[in-house]
Formats: structure tokens, C-alpha cells, sequence
């Protein structure tokens, strides 16, 4: 038996549709699907704009406030220094 509700906007919500579509959304590819999907991304070379990737070279670091600064560098101390 399925599962319904009104949202606050009225619309009827069926949440068993909901659980079947995450479902198949969180399922992998198949094999076949998946080799089809990066042929097409090799050939048109949309894979880095799809993903939206940056390379390392171009990562920045976030400003830092002033207050926050000796926190920041304790953090990194504290990250590189063996126990």
C-alpha cells in the first residue's frame, strides 16, 4: 500500500515513489552504461566541465579573519606533528 500525504503546498506526495527513485538514483551504473557514458565524455571532453574539477595549481586558500589566525596555525602545527 502506498503511502501518501499532502505537502504544506497541497500537492499529493507519494513517499514509496520517492524511496524507489533514490533507489535507482544510488544505484552504480552498469558496466555497458558506464562505457558508453565515457566514450561520449572522451570524445566531446566534457568531463572536466561536467565534473567542474580545478587543478591543484589553482586552489586557493580561503581569507582567514584576524582573530582566527592563531587557530588556523595551530591547526596546521598540530596536523603535521607527530605523536
Amino acid at each position: 500500500m502506498a503511502k501518501f500525504a499532502r505537502s504544506a503546498r497541497g500537492d499529493v506526495v507519494d513517499f514509496d515513489m520517492i524511496a524507489i527513485a533514490q533507489a535507482l538514483a544510488d544505484a552504480p551504473a552498469p558496466i555497458s552504461v558506464q562505457a558508453r557514458r565515457n566514450f561520449i565524455e572522451e570524445k566531446t571532453g566534457s568531463r572536466v566541465a561536467r565534473q567542474g574539477m580545478v587543478a591543484p595549481s589553482e586552489v586557493t586558500e580561503a581569507p582567514v579573519p584576524a582573530a582566527l589566525a592563531l587557530a588556523v596555525e595551530a591547526a596546521k602545527v598540530s596536523a603535521t606533528t607527530k605523536k
